[in-house]
């Protein structure tokens, strides 16, 4: 069990990369999510932020995308080995695993991933609408994952199904154009203004 200055450390340095996020250079960021992880490997919060620092920024390592990619998967696999029921890290993962054209594992991982949204378990987890945002970006991985399985028929009741769960989502609602997932599928609030 770590010391309660080891876990003021972490907690600082966590909070200054998320202070960082979009003010400073990544690498600044990175060096505060290390400094925690340094301390306290297992701190989850910093995992998946150090994950998804690796998978959605262009952080100026000298690795290749190839390899942050990688770097960003393990995060989010440790961190779902200190907590299974995490719904961010879920679909951080189903993400990196779109990515990297692994749509079979992408699909598995949100779809766990909308399980353990019930759960609260992660930060933030509690406001409806970090859960909101978490949701669709677990239905939107499932869309594209069964896109990318050539599952189109899936695909667009996935999209239904997702709208449904988050109605009147611009994030989702994207997909209705796709011409993979036609007929077009339309919105839950245009379907009430229809009729």
């Amino acid at each position: 069990m770590s010391e309660p200055r080891d876990e003021d450390f972490v907690e600082h340095h966590y909070w200054r990369a998320i202070d960082l996020w979009s003010e400073d250079p990544d690498e600044e960021v990175l060096k505060h999510l290390q400094l925690a992880l340094a301390r306290s490997p297992k701190h989850i919060p910093s995992l998946v932020l150090l994950g998804e620092l690796y998978l959605l920024r262009d952080v100026d390592t000298g690795l290749s995308e190839d390899t942050r990619d990688q770097i960003a998967l393990a995060c989010f696999e440790r961190a779902l080995e200190c907590e299974p029921r995490h719904a961010e890290a879920w679909s951080c993962k189903a993400l990196a695993l779109l990515y990297a054209g692994r749509h079979s594992e992408a699909l598995a991982a949100a779809d766990t991933g909308r399980d353990a949204v019930a759960s609260l378990v992660g930060q933030g987890m509690t406001n409806a609408e970090i859960r909101l945002l978490v949701r669709e970006r677990l239905w939107d991985v499932r869309i594209l994952a069964l896109i990318g399985l050539e599952r189109f028929d899936l695909a667009r009741r996935s999209l239904e199904d997702g709208l449904h769960d988050c109605p009147q989502s611009t994030f989702l609602s994207r997909h209705c154009s796709n011409a993979k997932l036609m007929p077009l599928v339309t919105p839950v609030g245009e379907q009430d203004a229809a009729l």
